[in-house]
């Protein structure tokens, strides 16, 4: 039993030995400006920000080790790829690598953390789009940008109303609604004119904005509001009820 129980502490000390990163960067901090120091360099590193996030990846592969057998264990945290880190230089925003090497000159007033593969990045008040490979796909240019979600993501356009892009920066709804609201079961409610509609996920129009209020789709059907009157409408958009009751409820999800 014993003899064992010293086998597997010898496998423990060699998976977290192995584990060790020999490249680990840590964030210090002096006179308010913020900089990268390297644990293989006793050197701080030159770059200093006003601003800098934490190392996050841009993609979830793996990364490649450099001592690859059958007792390193490093697929079991290795769930980063490209690391990066979002800073502020000189009043401007930018991206670095964990060798403080800039990925995205600090041009933009802001850069989003990303999300579902994109950041939002922002200069001269205009809005656009960088993929995981920080590359500008939708340099800025709208007024307004949400965040991508089932591959597509609401924008404002010139005209200060809202419409939708695809995750190929292809224009699928002109500015067109006073707001979009996120999916909720794959539909997104609208409003126009403080009338109330909806479009799927395709960013396709379903229910043309003319009721005074609806809910989400939380089953197949919903609740619609129209003249103080209470009316029911299903996922293709037609009425199933017309609004004549004074009260009712939702369905439920």
């Amino acid at each position: 039993m014993k003899k064992l129980f010293s086998i597997f502490l010898l496998l423990l000390l060699i998976v977290f030995n192995g584990c060790i990163s020999k490249d680990e960067s840590i964030v210090v901090s002096q006179d308010g400006n913020y900089m990268f120091y390297e644990n293989s360099n006793s050197d701080i590193q030159k770059n200093s920000y006003e601003e800098i996030s934490v190392l996050d990846s841009a993609d979830d592969k793996n990364v490649n080790t450099e001592h690859l057998h059958l007792l390193n264990f490093h697929w079991l945290h290795n769930s980063y790829g490209k690391l990066f880190s979002i800073v502020k230089k000189d009043g401007k925003y930018g991206i670095i690598n964990e060798k403080n090497e800039f990925l995205v000159n600090p041009d933009y007033e802001s850069i989003s953390t990303i999300y579902n593969g994109f950041f939002i990045i922002k200069k001269d008040n205009k809005y656009g789009y960088l993929n995981e490979k920080f590359e500008i796909i939708q340099e800025p240019l709208y007024l307004d940008a949400k965040e991508f979600s089932n591959n597509v993501a609401f924008v404002k356009f010139s005209n200060e109303k809202w419409g939708c892009i695809s995750n190929k920066m292809k224009v699928l709804i002109e500015g067109k609604f006073d707001e979009i609201f996120p999916f909720i079961n794959s539909y997104a409610r609208v409003i126009n004119d403080d009338k109330w509609g909806f479009i799927n996920q395709k960013c396709e129009i379903v229910v043309e904005p003319k009721y005074d209020f609806v809910n989400n789709f939380y089953s197949d059907f919903t609740k619609v509001i129209l003249d103080k009157k209470v009316g029911y409408i299903g996922k293709d958009g037609k009425e199933i009820i017309n609004p004549t009751f004074t009260s009712g409820q939702n369905f439920n999800e």
